[in-house]
Formats: C-alpha cells, sequence, structure tokens
C-alpha cells in the first residue's frame, strides 16, 4: 500500500469514527427529547386515569342523572351515601287498617303504567297519625314474588312511607316541571312529590328502574 493509500485510509476511518459519534449523539439526543416529551405525557395520562376512575364513582355513589326533554332524573343513591336517614315503619303498630271500606277516588291514578305481570291491583291501606287518617295507599303487586308498588296519597298531609328515606339536601328530579326526590335503596326505588294538589310516597320493590320512571311518568301527565 502506497502513502497516499495509507493517508486515504486513515482519513476515511477518522470520517467513519466522526459519524459514528455524530450518530450515537444524535440518537443520545433524540432518545433525551424522547424522555422529556415522555415525562408530561405520562403525568397527564396518569391525572386522566385518575379522574376517571374517581369521578364516576364520586357521581354513581350519590346520584345519576338523566336527561331527556322535560324531564330529568337523578337518583339518590343512599345505599352507598353516608348522609342519610332511614326508618322502617312496616313493623309500626295499629297505624295502618287493610282493605279499608272507603277508600275515595283520585282520578289523577288513572291510567297508570304498572308492570305486566302485576296480578293483583286492587289493595288499598289506611294510614292513621294521632288518630287520624293520614294518607291513603294503593298497592299493586305480583303474588308470586316480591314485585310491588306502593302508592301513597294525600291531599293535605305527607303520606308515611313504609320505608322513610331522606337526606341532606338530596338532587333534585323534574318530570314535565314536577320537582321529585328520588331514592335508591338496595332493591327497592322511593320518590317524594307534590303534584297535583296532592302529596305523594310512591315505594316500590324488585321492580327495574325504568318500570319505577314509566310509573312516575304516567302519575305526573304533564
Amino acid at each position: 500500500m502506497t502513502n497516499k493509500e495509507k493517508f486515504k485510509d486513515i482519513i476515511d476511518k477518522d470520517i467513519n469514527k466522526k459519524n459514528n459519534y455524530n450518530q450515537i449523539i444524535n440518537k443520545m439526543n433524540n432518545k433525551s427529547n424522547y424522555y422529556y416529551l415522555l415525562v408530561p405525557v405520562c403525568i397527564v395520562l396518569v391525572v386522566f386515569i385518575f379522574y376517571k376512575n374517581s369521578k364516576p364513582e364520586m357521581l354513581k355513589g350519590t346520584f345519576k342523572t338523566t336527561t331527556n326533554d322535560n324531564i330529568i332524573i337523578n337518583i339518590n343513591d343512599i345505599s352507598v351515601t353516608s348522609n342519610y336517614n332511614l326508618n322502617n315503619t312496616t313493623k309500626a303498630s295499629n297505624n295502618y287498617i287493610d282493605d279499608y271500606y272507603s277508600i275515595p277516588y283520585f282520578e289523577v291514578l288513572n291510567n297508570l303504567t304498572i308492570p305486566k305481570d302485576f296480578d293483583n291491583k286492587d289493595y288499598f291501606r289506611v294510614k292513621f297519625k294521632d288518630n287520624k287518617i293520614n294518607n291513603y295507599e294503593y298497592w299493586c303487586f305480583n303474588t308470586k314474588n316480591n314485585r310491588r308498588i306502593i302508592i301513597g296519597v294525600s291531599d293535605k298531609n305527607i303520606p308515611i312511607g313504609n320505608i322513610d328515606i331522606s337526606i341532606e339536601q338530596p338532587n333534585i328530579s323534574r318530570i314535565n316541571f314536577t320537582k321529585l326526590e328520588i331514592y335508591r335503596y338496595n332493591n327497592s326505588f322511593v320518590a317524594k312529590f307534590n303534584y297535583n294538589g296532592y302529596n305523594f310516597n310512591v315505594e316500590s320493590n324488585d321492580i327495574t328502574e325504568k318500570e319505577f320512571i314509566d310509573l312516575l311518568k304516567s302519575i305526573i301527565k304533564e
């Protein structure tokens, strides 16, 4: 090999070394830039996941909201809410009479949307308070299982519920501009509202959310 060829070979090797060095530096710089970009992306991702997991659970634990035209439904789920009062009044003695002989006619209860499997729609009860009639109850139920609906109504008093539920500052629902308090407790729904001059306490057991809302809509017709 001539001196010229040796010199050229040395130059080529130097150039290759320099190129290799530049390539390594570029890769390191690119990698560093990648990590710098990755850090904020990871932070945003973690915050998003935390928000997604925590926010719906908070909403789910207190209420569920659905909206449709003149209907806004907020269901207060007290089974996972600590701030509530729950009184079971079904065992209270001498505060009601079954199959009361004189039940007034309430036009507001015409054309109700009742589940088709309910085979008993003619059961009545009268609730008393201080030895006076407080409200009337209309029971609809399936005699073969625990599915039932109880509609307490009075034009003068607040109906006494079989399960009296309340929380501070409940989320309010609206059906055709009528305000309601709607609660869920285990497999029961309870709705409290005033409509057309009557106070209502509507309860259910083992019926679906849709069945319950459909019933309320059939009471609050406008």
